[in-house]
């Protein structure tokens, strides 16, 4: 859809567009910033380490593997790398972010 349209109509979505994240950040910006510190929230602390179990076990090494086969499979039927190198820049995201996360908020190393 976003190929078919005129120019004028293009540069008028990608304004807004532009627009509507530069408010967003800076409503970002302006709020207080207690909410994403380390600490508190301790009632969603079991609901992290159920999610940041699951991407760090086997759940989370299932849907790598899938990920990288249909990166692969896509691939292959189109004739091109960059699904599968998508699918493997995921793969390695959804199992590297949760001890990436955990080294961001605690300051600690792995």
């Amino acid at each position: 859809m976003f190929f078919t349209m005129s120019d004028e109509a293009r540069l008028k979505a990608f304004k807004w567009g532009f627009v509507t994240v530069l408010a967003v950040w800076a409503l970002l910006l302006m709020s207080d910033p207690a909410h994403a510190a380390a600490t508190g929230g301790a009632e969603f602390k079991s609901l992290y380490e159920l999610v940041s179990g699951w991407a760090r076990g086997y759940l989370g090494r299932a849907i790598a593997v899938v990920f990288l086969l249909v990166g692969l499979l896509t691939g292959l039927v189109r004739g091109s790398v960059v699904a599968a190198v998508t699918a493997m820049g995921a793969a390695v995201a959804l199992l590297m972010l949760p001890a990436i996360i955990d080294t961001l908020f605690n300051g600690v190393g792995v």
